[in-house]
């Protein structure tokens, strides 16, 4: 730590050379910056203390300034570079020396347009220090502005061990070392230096290596302590509390933590944690007091080996407040608003004390625990105490009265860091270097705030409900966000590139990598991630994207309206005129309604209709097109394809038929349908010839059927009655009828492309529903799926009529699959997140647990419970063929495709359904499909289930 007499000789010595006279103006003392300038591309922080520093200072009214310094080791190597600024005093009749910053009387900010080292840029690592401000009655002021700066370190043997670690170290940097232990504490060179331990000192036994942390006032802050310990795990690490902070308190969030204790329970002394807490985010520091004095507190740490001592260490807790100015000072004061308001508030703040500023507001008045490694230069790994929890076991715990996590805010460092969001809404910002970021549930914001953000992939992006920020990171003249972002697929994942300032250089500051995410349209589409607000640009938009498509054909006659969709992507700010071309066999004006060369969307309106109503008239015509093409304009881009067409389709007098009901039956008497039609309906009566044929016999097996259908004047249809006689005996159970529309000698009307139809006639109802299944598998009240729900059941429930479906009531349900699950096939792939917990089955003598990574299996029944009533659609895998074997005494079964014991192996067992109000017995014929059942089997050995 830098001694008071060393920083005041430090100051002493910078403010003594502003006496070197630079110009014509009144010299004024020096503006003193000083601090460290790291490098931490090895994976470490090293301290340079060689090498010329060339900073520019932007003066307003002037050319910039540039100065120089060279890099040293000051105040016994805790600094790396002092600058003196030099001032002149603005004074009437005088002119500023221009390799000067002038003073006036009253404060002026400078910024710190650049800074190198080497020639390489480095950037500010401290808060607030972009800029600084200046007076006459401020100077001689001394700031401390570190700087953080990225080339490569030598490593002359090529280990993987940078040459100034080695020196440190005492190593051969002339010699691959990297695998040696030089100080036999099982671990190597190369992992020491990952770790950050010394290479020639024994880390068996435990080191606590964090000696503060930082804090947000009245806020809440995650603690994320270091150890060291070669020979132990992070569950074999115990912290003992010695003393707990004299201000606020250190709260430890466990599984069992009950509802409304948000942040855990407080410790006190004596209390103990573990490694593997700190590391799952289970520790926070909880700050209640205003104001920001600093406090700190005691604890030792042990290893699981009985003859290592403990080691102890107090640490220091900085308490920190954001300096800021104007609204957003009065903003830490007072607050009333969300999340994205505090994201927005701080936008154009330098990018750490967007951090800052954010974390604070966000912390103190909506109850997160930040985590801020935005100082560390190794990559960390962050997780919430939710992170490894999924959806469902965290909402059990919920109901079991679990508290609910916070809302988190990572914040990684300099290195390659790994970000881990839990299940409430958290905010990802991975800073510099390449990061893993991940939110896991809730609705989870990641953030980019520089160019120097690295390229970052996120792994679970959800474009329902997670948001992407660039806001803060694009800048430049350019207004068009496609000037900035490009979205585009590479294999499953989706690319965002980003030009921060717009200019054509390519898309390359930074990518950010959404995986498996290009099957997703929400995802991989600019316009429609920026159209939904899951990319969030600042405002920045896109030029509106036109595209047509025709909705519909028309008809002559206002019944038949035709009509194309002009959509637009983008910005919906402003009104906006496109050109089109019309054309087609239709005349435009004549055929229909004049359409002009211009259409305009109102300001606010994404979409446009273009109705095409066709003009009634006598002349046969034939079938028409109308085309309408995008055209370029001012303002606009168009997509591919420009153009769409529709027919408008003279209706003439055509007949056709179809069969309206296609099948009949005998017993119970039912009648079978035909439907003839008519389009154009002509003002005069027509006369519509049929042939009935079929092998059922017209008059014998059913009510004759005349050869004549009469159609009124303007009459567009009438319907055929097939009405078996009572009695009829029909040939192999099943007989058809057919009628076929014949063509009119005299030419009244023509022929429709279905002039033939057929209904079939049935003996009785069982064969009516085989008949529906096997050749009417739309019917209403046909299951072709076999579930045991007909169509008209799937529709009203939402579920797939082609998929064998298994209905889940609120509450406890008894379940079996009659389909064999596809190889690798789990309960999670069967069941999705319909239900909750676990799903228990029977053993055949005891309840047990179903594993999640294993199938339901036909044949056998499951216990599921649900909160709320739901469905699921089972994968299109084949049906089981009921053979199961059972033992004596209690079996869960499950049936195919229920109905009659046709072997006829279910006799002489007892078997009962379960319902919400209890068990009841179940004959063998009234079984049903994918529910489940207990049977009472009197011996061991096989059935067939039906």
């Amino acid at each position: 730590m830098i001694q008071h007499k060393q920083l005041l000789s430090i100051v002493a010595s910078c403010l003594a050379s502003a006496a070197t006279c630079l110009g014509a103006g009144i010299l004024e003392p020096s503006t003193v910056l000083y601090g460290r300038a790291v490098n931490p591309t090895s994976g470490q922080p090293f301290l340079l203390t060689s090498g010329i520093l060339t900073w520019t200072i932007a003066v307003p009214n002037q050319p910039d300034v540039v100065l120089t310094a060279e890099l040293e080791s000051l105040a016994g190597g805790a600094y790396s570079y002092r600058l003196d600024i030099p001032h002149e005093a603005l004074s009437l009749g005088t002119d500023a020396d221009q390799r000067t910053v002038p003073l006036s009387f009253s404060d002026v900010v400078f910024h710190h347009s650049s800074v190198e080292i080497d020639g390489h840029a480095a950037r500010i690592a401290v808060a607030n220090a972009e800029a600084f401000a200046a007076s006459q009655t401020t100077r001689g002021f001394t700031h401390r502005v570190d700087l953080i700066v990225e080339y490569p370190l030598p490593d002359t043997d090529g280990d993987g061990l940078p040459d100034w670690w080695e020196d440190l170290h005492g190593l051969n940097k002339q010699l691959n070392d990297a695998s040696a232990d030089t100080d036999g504490d099982g671990r190597n060179n190369l992992s020491e230096f990952a770790a950050g331990t010394s290479p020639v000192a024994n880390n068996r036994q435990p080191i606590i290596n964090t000696t503060a942390i930082k804090a947000w006032e009245q806020g809440q802050s995650g603690v994320y302590l270091s150890a060291s310990d070669t020979d132990s795990g992070p569950g074999d690490l115990t912290y003992t509390i010695t003393h707990p902070p004299g201000i606020g308190s250190l709260c430890l969030r466990t599984v069992q933590t009950p509802s409304g204790d948000t942040w855990g329970t407080p410790l006190s002394s004596g209390d103990t944690f573990t490694q593997q807490d700190v590391e799952e985010g289970r520790l926070v520091y909880v700050h209640t007091a205003a104001g920001t004095e600093d406090t700190s507190f005691a604890l030792s740490l042990r290893d699981a080996t009985p003859d290592h001592e403990p080691v102890a260490a107090e640490l220091s807790v900085e308490i920190r407040r954001p300096n800021v100015s104007g609204a957003l000072a009065g903003l830490l004061e007072s607050f009333s608003g969300t999340r994205d308001d505090i994201l927005d508030a701080t936008r154009d703040l330098p990018p750490q004390s967007a951090r800052d500023t954010s974390s604070y507001l966000l912390s103190k008045w909506l109850g997160a625990v930040t985590w801020d490694a935005s100082t560390s230069t190794a990559g960390v790994v962050l997780r919430t105490p939710s992170s490894d929890v999924d959806a469902d076991t965290y909402a059990e715990g919920l109901a079991a009265g679990q508290s609910r996590d916070s809302s988190h805010v990572l914040i990684g460092g300099l290195g390659d860091d790994v970000l881990t969001g839990g299940e409430e809404d958290d905010i990802l910002d991975g800073g510099p270097g390449d990061d893993m970021l991940q939110g896991s549930g809730g609705s989870d914001v990641f953030v980019f705030r520089s160019a120097t953000d690295g390229n970052d992939t996120i792994w679970d992006f959800d474009p329902d409900v997670d948001r992407i920020d660039i806001s803060a990171l694009l800048s430049g003249a350019a207004p068009n966000l496609a000037n900035h972002v490009s979205v585009n697929s590479s294999g499953d994942d989706v690319i965002i590139g980003i030009d921060v300032d717009g200019n054509g250089s390519g898309y390359t500051d930074v990518t950010i990598r959404l995986v498996d995410a290009s099957a997703t349209p929400e995802s991989s589409d600019l316009y429609a991630l920026a159209d939904s607000g899951k990319l969030d640009s600042g405002g920045l938009e896109l030029l509106p994207c036109l595209s047509i498509s025709a909705a519909a054909d028309a008809g002559e006659g206002a019944q038949s309206p035709g009509r194309f969709v002009l959509s637009r992507s983008g910005s919906l700010e402003e009104a906006l005129t496109v050109n089109i071309i019309v054309s087609g066999s239709a005349t435009n004006g004549v055929d229909y309604p004049r359409i002009s060369a211009q259409l305009t969307f109102p300001a606010g309106s994404r979409s446009s209709d273009v109705p095409i109503s066709p003009y009634v008239d006598t002349q046969v015509e034939g079938t028409e097109t109308v085309e309408i093409s995008l055209q370029a304009g001012s303002g606009y881009t168009v997509a591919h394809p420009a153009s769409a067409a529709l027919t408008i389709k003279d209706p003439g007098e055509r007949i056709g038929v179809k069969a309206l009901e296609p099948v009949a039956a005998v017993t119970p008497q039912t009648v079978g349908v035909f439907l003839v039609t008519r389009s154009g309906s002509p003002a005069w009566n027509t006369n519509v010839l049929i042939q009935v044929s079929g092998t059922a016999t017209n008059g014998v097996d059913y009510e004759y059927i005349a050869p004549v259908v009469a159609m009124s004047a303007w009459q567009s249809s009438a319907t055929i009655t097939v009405v078996p006689k009572t009695g009829a005996t029909l040939a192999n159970g099943t007989e058809t009828v057919r009628v076929k529309i014949l063509a009119d000698p005299t030419g009244n009307y023509a022929l429709e492309d279905n002039v033939e139809a057929s209904v079939a006639i049935v003996q009785d109802a069982a064969g009516l529903l085989n008949w529906r299944n096997a050749n009417a598998p739309d019917s209403p009240d046909a299951d072709p799926d076999q579930d045991g729900l007909s169509n008209a059941m799937e529709e009203e429930l939402g579920s797939d009529p082609r998929l064998c479906t298994i209905v889940l009531e609120q509450g406890w349900n008894l379940v079996s699959t009659p389909r064999v699950p596809a190889p690798g096939q789990t309960l999670q792939d069967q069941l999705g997140s319909a239900h909750v917990g676990s799903v228990w089955t029977w053993s055949g003598t005891g309840y047990q647990v179903l594993p999640p990574d294993s199938p339901m299996v036909p044949g056998a029944a499951y216990f599921v419970l649900c909160l709320v009533p739901s469905h699921v659609d089972l994968a299109d895998t084949p049906q089981a063929d009921g053979y199961r074997d059972v033992r004596a005494g209690w079996n869960l079964v499950g049936p195919i495709r229920g109905g009659t014991d046709q072997e006829g192996t279910l006799a002489g067992t007892s078997i009962f359904g379960f319902t919400a109000e209890g068990y009841g017995k179940v004959a063998p014929q009234d079984l049903k499909p994918t529910k489940g059942y207990w049977l009472y089997a009197p011996e061991d050995g096989a059935i067939v289930l039906p």
